[in-house]
C-alpha cells in the first residue's frame, strides 16, 4: 500500500488545497466580518476544498493486489 500521484489526482488535490485557503480567507477574514454572504460562500468553498482534497488523496492510494 502506498501513494501514487497521477496528474489528475495531483490537480484535484492542489485544487482542493487552493479552495481550502480561499475559503478560510473569506470565512475568517476581518475584512468580511459584516458581510454574511461572503462568509457563507467562504464556508461552502472550504467544504468543497476539503471534499476535493480527500478525494484526491483517496484516489491516489494504491493498494497491493
Amino acid at each position: 500500500m502506498g501513494f501514487k500521484f497521477s496528474l489528475i489526482t495531483l490537480i484535484i488535490t492542489a485544487l482542493g488545497v487552493l479552495f481550502i485557503l480561499v475559503g478560510l480567507y473569506w470565512y475568517k477574514s476581518k475584512k468580511y466580518q459584516n458581510d454574511l454572504w461572503v462568509q457563507n460562500v467562504g464556508h461552502m468553498t472550504l467544504i468543497i476544498g476539503l471534499f476535493l482534497s480527500i478525494n484526491g488523496i483517496g484516489f491516489s492510494i494504491k493498494f497491493n493486489q
